[in-house]
């Protein structure tokens, strides 16, 4: 039986990654048609496309009432986020940091994250916070917009590369389907799962969850990385990061207030920790080399380390 759940819980991330990635395609398409920097567009179109799988995860687990998962798959999304996918993709190209990405995109980040934690460590996410949430979510959106209008780059993209508008509307339709069959599919499973194996729904949250639903995030920044698109692979890391937060936890919060009781202190930690080592690394001589690279991904399997002995 657990044999069984493991193999759906890999068809539901398997359905969940390719129609993220058609609709992240179609939303880079729709970008292109108004010649958005790559680092604009990592931030907004691909950051929400290669989100929709935390948001889908999460959204099916607070329907069920499973918080712990809900918020546990967040959470660990973003620790792999801002840890594993940035160092890989900085061992394969030492990246420079960006004015915008390294005083605007990172503080912001970080503040948003000590805010979930404050908030989580009361009495979890409200109706209420999950509305101002939603309210961030819309001013980081309007103000990002609002930059790119005024920083657009006339030669980005060659014309032949544009999608027609039959295909994005194609595109678009599939991904979404996809991704709600395929995130309906991890979330039920894993819970069996857990049960089956007796942990905790927080672990296999962090851990399972987390991971299969970055993996858009990891193939989406290590490409980029590998084609020297350095400004999409930073942005698209620290866009999923917001948009995690706001954009996955906001709303599911106003569906059904979500309680964090389940997670622990080392959790809360990492959460904030691993945005700000990424920021004093990114700060010393904007740029993060092979070797910052390499120690972001200690960091990171040192926490995974902690969960499997704790």
């Amino acid at each position: 039986m657990i044999f069984v759940q493991i193999a759906l819980i890999v068809a539901g991330m398997a359905l969940v990654l390719w129609g993220a990635d058609r609709f992240t395609d179609a939303s880079t398409a729709i970008a292109r048609r108004y010649r958005i920097s790559e680092l604009i567009i990592g931030l907004t179109v691909v950051a929400i496309g290669t989100s929709l799988p935390e948001f889908m995860v999460s959204l099916f687990s607070a329907l069920r009432g499973s918080a712990d998962m809900s918020v546990g798959n967040i959470m660990g999304s973003n620790i792999f986020n801002a840890l594993m996918i940035t160092g890989a993709s900085s061992l394969i190209l030492p990246m420079a940091i960006s004015r915008r990405a390294l005083f605007t995109d990172m503080p912001v980040t970080l503040g948003i994250s000590i805010i979930l934690v404050i908030l989580g460590c009361q009495e979890g996410l409200s109706r209420w916070d999950g509305v101002g949430l939603m309210l961030i979510f819309s001013a980081y959106l309007g103000w990002t917009t609002y930059y790119a209008r005024h920083h657009r780059e006339q030669d980005l993209y060659p014309e032949d590369k544009i999608m027609s508008l039959a295909r994005i509307v194609l595109f678009l339709v599939i991904g979404v389907l996809c991704l709600v069959v395929g995130a309906r599919l991890m979330v039920d499973n894993a819970v069996k799962l857990a049960g089956a194996l007796g942990v905790s729904e927080r672990v296999i949250a962090i851990t399972v969850l987390a991971t299969g639903t970055s993996l858009p995030e990891f193939a989406t920044s290590l490409v980029a990385a590998y084609k020297g698109r350095e400004g999409l692979a930073i942005g698209n890391v620290l866009g999923s990061n917001i948009f995690n937060i706001l954009f996955a936890l906001g709303p599911c919060a106003v569906i059904r207030p979500l309680s964090m009781e389940g997670l622990k202190t080392t959790d809360f930690c990492y959460f904030v920790g691993s945005v700000a080592l990424l920021f004093v690394l990114s700060l010393t001589g904007r740029r993060l080399g092979r070797v910052k690279g390499a120690v972001l991904i200690t960091a990171y399997l040192i926490y995974v380390a902690l969960l499997m002995t704790h």
